[in-house]
């Protein structure tokens, strides 16, 4: 499945990340920036706002966000049941 992704993405010339930059930018204070390992991500007075996962467990193209743990929380109980 992946592959299958990376090859739509080649053929459409579309990084998974640019239509999150090109809606990040548009707010105040947002700057993009790269990773240590050249990922790309977002920041707000060079805090994490976003980025692409790149830890080996993640799914292709994940995107993480900055939150607060207790709004994590409710959308964990709100999101849908993956299994079904």
């Amino acid at each position: 499945m992946a592959g299958i992704r990376a090859e739509a993405r080649a053929q459409t010339g579309v990084n998974a990340f640019d239509r999150v930059r090109r809606i990040g930018l548009t707010l105040a204070g947002v700057e993009a920036t790269t990773r240590y390992d050249g990922s790309p991500r977002l920041t707000v007075r060079g805090c994490f706002v976003a980025g692409l996962a790149t830890h080996v467990s993640a799914d292709a193209d994940t995107l993480v966000v900055r939150m607060e743990p207790d709004e994590r929380t409710l959308l964990l109980a709100d999101a849908p049941d993956p299994t079904t």
